[in-house]
């Protein structure tokens, strides 16, 4: 079975803005409801920048903050369990 689903002008999902929908499927047996689950899902695009390096998010640039700050040698700043 495959069903396609079309949302004309969806509002986009985005960090500042995470809008959501929430899908309902119903299985049915003639009238008696066999199974029935709801899912919630963003819609979005996200692609590469054929001109640079950057992540795009529904066409507009994403910028990462923060570092991934690690050691890799146990030393006196380290707390001892």
């Amino acid at each position: 079975m495959q069903i396609n689903l079309r949302i004309r002008e969806p509002d986009l999902w985005t960090s500042a803005d995470p809008n959501l929908y929430v899908l309902k499927v119903t299985l049915r047996d003639r009238q008696t409801i066999v199974d029935e689950f709801y899912t919630q899902f963003g819609v979005r695009t996200v692609a590469l920048a054929k001109d640079a390096p950057k992540l795009l998010l529904n066409n507009h640039p994403v910028y990462f903050t923060g570092t991934a700050c690690h050691e890799d040698r146990y030393g006196p700043n380290h707390r001892q369990h």
